[in-house]
């Protein structure tokens, strides 16, 4: 999982996705409050302006295609290889999906600061 300080800020800037989120067992979130990573538990179950939902791999892909594996697989492959100035070193997977997820689902791309439209 990744909780590097660029995943974080890819995750607040994705408003949209920050939006959806529906607060489950299991999410992971960063605290604004106390700069500290947390789970969600079932005894920790409230949403709050302070917190950024950092989702999963499992949870990203599910964004973008709960029924066909193959085909989510290839259109991210698809989508991948044509992503020539994505920098490619020290980027997670999660890294990655969420790009995947905001180009699908919102046309959007990340400069380095923010999700801006293609």
């Amino acid at each position: 999982m990744d909780t590097s300080e660029e995943y974080i800020k890819m995750c607040d800037k994705a408003e949209e996705i920050q939006k959806e989120w529906v607060l489950r067992e299991g999410d992971c979130l960063w605290c604004k409050k106390y700069l500290d990573i947390f789970y969600v538990s079932t005894h920790s179950r409230y949403k709050s302006s302070s917190h950024i939902f950092l989702p999963r791999q499992d949870q990203l892909q599910k964004m973008v295609n709960e029924n066909n594996l193959t085909a989510l697989l290839q259109d991210f492959i698809s989508w991948l290889s044509k992503q020539c100035n994505l920098p490619m070193h020290n980027t997670s997977m999660e890294q990655l999906w969420l790009a995947f997820v905001m180009k699908e689902k919102y046309n959007k791309t990340w400069d380095g600061k923010e999700w801006v439209i293609e």
